[in-house]
């Protein structure tokens, strides 16, 4: 249920990604946290990084209250303004490489997941009526991603994701502390920018992270959170089943 790869990503991808990261942040900024026990709303936090504090979900997401719409791209991906697009596309294409990485690591941590996911990431290219822009790679076995910026993560279950999928967390910027906590496991580990990844069973594991502390000028936290939803999964698995006869 669950997978701690330190220091795993090769440097040139953690720069890469963190590079990323900074431009996109800066050319188009995260919504600061509205009603989520995840990660409340912190008003020290949002003075300390303006507009550098919050959270996007970006990809594809489910209608909730309808379970019987089609999966849409999120809001936070497209939006009424042409101007954030754009810029949102080229975040996706510039955190390929972490994508790809992020991929090999999940195949070789559990193949029948990864496969699993990767099979819900291709037929959903193909069911969806508009383009599947989260898809960046060929391995690529989730349709979402949660970019989280100098934000705490309380004690929490990430319910709606998948149940028997993996989420995969990397984290990156510069700062002190900020361990990953599994409680019922009685385990902590160091999660540090360095190139450390987490794969979690978010929806049966509760786990947070412990306060962190910027380091250096401009020093922050980006976690970059890949994941299915499960009434994603739910939708793709109904297309896909055969027609009574």
């Amino acid at each position: 249920m669950l997978g701690y790869f330190p220091r795993i990503l090769p440097m040139n991808v953690v720069e890469k990604s963190h590079r990323a990261l900074e431009k996109w942040v800066e050319g188009y900024g995260p919504n600061p946290p509205k009603d989520d026990i995840r990660h409340p709303e912190d008003t020290d936090l949002e003075e300390l990084f303006k507009g550098r504090y919050g959270l996007v979900h970006i990809g594809t997401w489910d209608a909730q209250g309808h379970p019987f719409d089609d999966p849409y791209i999120s809001h936070d991906t497209l939006t009424t303004s042409s101007t954030k697009f754009s810029p949102t596309y080229q975040f996706l294409r510039d955190l390929a490489m972490l994508t790809t990485e992020l991929s090999i690591i999940f195949a070789a941590f559990n193949c029948t997941a990864w496969s699993e996911g990767r099979r819900i990431v291709n037929s959903l290219s193909h069911l969806l009526s508009v383009p599947n822009i989260a898809r960046t790679c060929d391995y690529e076995a989730w349709t979402t991603r949660a970019i989280l910026c100098n934000l705490f993560t309380h004690v929490h279950r990430n319910f709606r994701d998948e149940v028997f999928g993996y989420a995969a967390i990397a984290v990156f910027g510069s700062f002190t502390e900020g361990d990953f906590v599994v409680p019922q496991l009685k385990l902590k580990f160091p999660f540090r920018p360095g190139g450390d990844v987490i794969f979690v069973k978010g929806p049966m594991l509760e786990h947070f992270v412990t306060p962190w502390q910027p380091e250096g000028h401009g020093g922050g936290r980006f976690s970059v959170v890949h994941f299915n939803h499960h009434a994603v999964v739910d939708w793709v698995n109904t297309k896909l089943e055969p027609s009574p006869e």
